[in-house]
Formats: C-alpha cells, sequence, structure tokens
C-alpha cells in the first residue's frame, strides 16, 4: 500500500537521513515528511547513585538470528561465495540504510538483510559493553543479555533482572547511575534512541555514540560522545574521575530538555 499510494500518509520521522530513504525507496514527496523530536517526562531526582554506568537496551539478536553465520555454513559455501558474503556484510557496515536485500538474497538466500543489521547492531554493543563492564555497569533489558552472552561473561554477570519498562523505572534507574551510556543500531545514521533525551532529563551523565543528530539538537550541551569502545572507555573513564566536569554537562542537559524536549514542546 505505501508503494502504490505514497500520497495517502504523512511521514514522521526522528533523523534527517530518513528523508532520502522515504523519497529514494518509497517515493515520497518531501512535503509530507516531518521531523518530530523525541521528548522525556523524566524528571531528576536526588537519590544515591550507586551505579557507575547504566545501559537500558536490547539485545537485538535472540535464538536463531543471532546464529546467521551458522546458517551461512550449514549450506557449504564455495571460497567465492564467502569472499562475497563477506563484502555484503562490510558494504551494510558502512552504508546501512541502502537497500541491499536483493543481493543478500542472491549470495545467501537463508538470510535476510534485517538479520543482518541486527547482527551487526548486536555486534557494536557487546564490543562497547564489554569493554567498559570492569568500570562498574549495570545493563537492563531482554533476558537474553544473560542468557546468550556466554563467550562475554562480563556482560552476562552486569545484567540485572529486574523489568524495567515505566516512565518511574527508568526514573529511578537513570538517577541512580552516574553515567547512562548510549549506544545506537546501526541504520541511526544521524538520529539517537529516545534513551537520550531519558538520560539528559535525568541526574545521570550521557555518554553517547556520535551523530549529528545529537549536536543538532543539542548545541552549547558539551555532550561526552565516542565513536568507538575505546574512545567510549576513556570518557567513562574521566567523567567517573571528575564529579564536577559531570554535574556541568548534568546540568546543562536538564536545562535544554526542559526548554525543549517535553510533551508540551512537541504538541
Amino acid at each position: 500500500m505505501l508503494l502504490r499510494n505514497p500520497d495517502r500518509f504523512i511521514f514522521c520521522v526522528q533523523q534527517y537521513d530518513s528523508y532520502k530513504i522515504l523519497m529514494d525507496n518509497l517515493g515520497v514527496d518531501k512535503s509530507q515528511i516531518h521531523m518530530v523530536p523525541f521528548f522525556s517526562e523524566v524528571r531528576a531526582k536526588n537519590i544515591p547513585q550507586n551505579t557507575n554506568i547504566v545501559f537500558i537496551g536490547s539485545k537485538f539478536c535472540r535464538g536463531k538470528n543471532s546464529q546467521i553465520i551458522r546458517k551461512f555454513w550449514e549450506n557449504n559455501p564455495n571460497p567465492d561465495t564467502i569472499t562475497q558474503f563477506r563484502k555484503i556484510i562490510q558494504e551494510i557496515q558502512q552504508n546501512p540504510n541502502d537497500d541491499v536485500s536483493q543481493i543478500v538474497k542472491s549470495v545467501a538466500p537463508q538470510i535476510s538483510m534485517s538479520q543482518i543489521l541486527q547482527l551487526l547492531s548486536d555486534k557494536k554493543r557487546i564490543d562497547i559493553l564489554s569493554y567498559i563492564a570492569d568500570l562498574g555497569l549495570d545493563i537492563y533489558g531482554s533476558q537474553n543479555w544473560a542468557t546468550e552472552c556466554d563467550y562475554w561473561p562480563e556482560i552476562a554477570l552486569a545484567y540485572k533482572p529486574q523489568h524495567v519498562y515505566s516512565l518511574e523505572d527508568n526514573q529511578r534507574v537513570y538517577n541512580g547511575a552516574k553515567i547512562g551510556i548510549n549506544i545506537n543500531h546501526i541504520q541511526a545514521t544521524s538520529g539517537f534512541s529516545w534513551r537520550v533525551c531519558d538520560i539528559m532529563a535525568s541526574n545521570c551523565c550521557l555518554l553517547t555514540q556520535y551523530t549529528s543528530g545529537i549536536e543538532s539538537c543539542f548545541p552549547g550541551c558539551h555532550i561526552p560522545a565516542f565513536a568507538d569502545k575505546y574512545e567510549a572507555r576513556e570518557q567513562c573513564i574521566k567523567l567517573l574521575s571528575d564529579d564536577a566536569y559531570r554535574r556541568d554537562i548534568v546540568l546543562s542537559c536538564q536545562d535544554i530538555i526542559d526548554k525543549k524536549y517535553r510533551f508540551i514542546n512537541l504538541l
């Protein structure tokens, strides 16, 4: 229906890169696309910050979706097919919003592009979280953080089994931590997660993967960012060792959320 009648719909997006995706892939006119900003109703509460670093989010791959490389090998691929599949994964990693699903199907018909996107997003989160876990990390989210991370015991043992899903839950967890880390899925090339505004609204200091959307939405906040796991660790150590520096960032983030990113602003 979208392909046949794109003019019937209004499209709301959270990152500017989505304009091009909708226009190129669905033929949507730019006038039908609207940027709708994220917002938060989390409130800062002065409670003890007993957690150094917190992450609330999904482990993308679950069950069979975490075994796509195994599925690829089950078909006994020849060396040429292996080379092609490696190039496809590299292409998706570099350009995650390009639609190469037909190429994937021709080389590995048992695997979908969406599964590869999930795998690469999962790998990125695991790489970063495992590299900072020893600094004091709590992970909340789907149970497969504990049950499907056998090769990353530092992650499995950082998992907290309590369900965190309500506004009050998120507010309590973020206010009780010194750093809240944001790691996007790989398709978020210019945008960012809902958790960014929630962390900024709390007494927790945001540490985020860099995207252009962070810079354009929150000018003047000087939010600490990282491009890889090494920078993430450096930033964590710096933030944990300097309470005044961390507090300045928190106050700056709270100020811009209160002025621009509450639900009333969206209305």
